[in-house]
């Protein structure tokens, strides 16, 4: 396993991985055990940034339902890169790993 993912690296350069697995190199230095999760949920660390706040008259826009034809092929976006994809009666619902677990 360990050689194919050297393999891998070799083949297509990744440029944010270690030992196969993808990092974020913009988060070197945070802290990631329980008791600093434990701590933030506390409100022990505060943001850096204060967020804006929304204008006084902002309002989210109301999704409407469009119009379906069931008898042509429609996708769903469900979260991140996962979709639905409906075709003639059949449902395939993807959710795209690109390594082994």
């Amino acid at each position: 396993m360990e050689k194919k993912n050297q393999q891998l690296e070799e083949r297509f350069s990744f440029p944010f991985s270690k030992r196969g697995r993808f990092f974020n190199p913009h988060q070197r230095g945070v802290p990631r055990k329980f008791r600093h999760l434990f701590l933030w949920y506390l409100g022990y660390y505060k943001d850096r940034i204060a967020f804006e706040k929304a204008p006084s008259d902002f309002i989210y826009p109301k999704g409407e339902q469009l119009p379906l034809d069931a008898a042509k092929p429609t996708v769903t976006w469900v979260n991140h890169s996962t979709f639905l994809i409906q075709i003639g009666g059949s449902h395939l619902l993807t959710d795209p790993i690109w390594s082994n677990r």
